[in-house]
């Protein structure tokens, strides 16, 4: 499990990075009543191929699978 958002970038290529970009910039009005944030996560799966990742609104909960399996 990657406990921090900057190792998840580092796993990320540029696709997934920039979709990830556009779920946030999507969601950014979404707020939670929470002092310590946690209003977006990325679910990462290791795979024998790659890593998946699924970004996640936690106050609508929206979600969307932003892997690039094109890579794969």
């Amino acid at each position: 499990m990657v406990e921090n958002r900057a190792n998840i970038e580092d796993l990320m290529n540029d696709n997934e990075k920039t979709a990830f970009s556009k779920f946030m910039r999507k969601h950014r009005r979404c707020k939670s009543d929470s002092a310590i944030g946690g209003d977006i996560s990325v679910e990462v799966t290791a795979t024998g191929l790659g890593y998946t990742f699924i970004a996640k609104c936690n106050v609508c909960r929206d979600q969307k699978n932003i892997t690039d399996v094109s890579c794969w």
